[in-house]
């Protein structure tokens, strides 16, 4: 696993040494931080001040074939920075790219406001011409006199008793008359006029009744 330059490591001290301290740092890495990335003074001895065991704080430096170079100040990682001219370069392109990337956008926002404000003052002129034209069309079409014509006349085909016959090439006008109303005769209906019909039915159905039984004494009707 390795781990990336500048991250902050916690390890325990295994070893004391006069020019630094070796630390056992997690998954089994060893890191060694030198007297001179530490913020100490250069008069104290590292076996008066830290033991074996001692849990301490630093930053990965570098990377080495067998061990990770550690330190505590934050100016030896930014120094390291700059000491690679090539990442520094990459790093200094990466920063004229996005100026430029910057830059090309704040144009191309001005000349779109621009184009904007231009559209916008032709909109304006066009919308004006346009109001000018309908107004005239308005004043044109309120002073020309109306003249009815034959589809109007077709649309009208009664006036109160007037009915209007209109043709390809002729129009009349008709009086309309009302239609006379037929006298209706009414007859009286006797009193007794029902009860007649009824007796007149009984006196025929037993006459119809009296035929039927002489035809059948005869043998002349199959009741089958």
């Amino acid at each position: 696993m390795d781990l990336k330059k500048g991250k902050l490591v916690e390890g325990v001290v295994t070893k004391v040494e006069n020019n630094g301290l070796t630390i056992q740092l997690p998954n089994n890495l060893i890191g060694f931080l030198a007297k001179e990335n530490m913020h100490i003074s250069k008069k104290k001895k590292l076996t008066d001040v830290f033991s074996l065991g001692y849990v301490i704080k630093a930053n990965i430096l570098l990377k080495k074939e067998n061990h990770y170079t550690l330190t505590q100040k934050k100016e030896n990682i930014i120094d390291s920075v700059e000491d690679n001219p090539q990442k520094n370069f990459n790093i200094k392109s990466e920063q004229n790219k996005a100026t430029k990337k910057q830059k090309n956008k704040d144009k191309k926002i001005s000349s779109d406001k621009v184009g904007k404000k231009l559209q916008s003052k032709e909109n304006i002129v066009e919308l004006k011409k346009y109001k000018k034209q309908t107004e005239k069309n308005n004043i044109d079409k309120e002073n020309t006199p109306k003249v009815t014509t034959l589809t109007d006349l077709k649309k009208l085909k009664n006036i109160g008793n007037l009915k209007i016959s209109v043709k390809k090439n002729n129009a009349k006008v008709a009086v309309k008359q009302p239609k006379e109303e037929k006298n209706k005769i009414i007859l009286d209906i006797p009193d007794d006029f029902v009860e007649n019909i009824v007796k007149d039915l009984e006196i025929k159905t037993k006459n119809f009744n009296k035929l039927v039984s002489r035809v059948k004494e005869r043998g002349l009707l199959d009741e089958n």
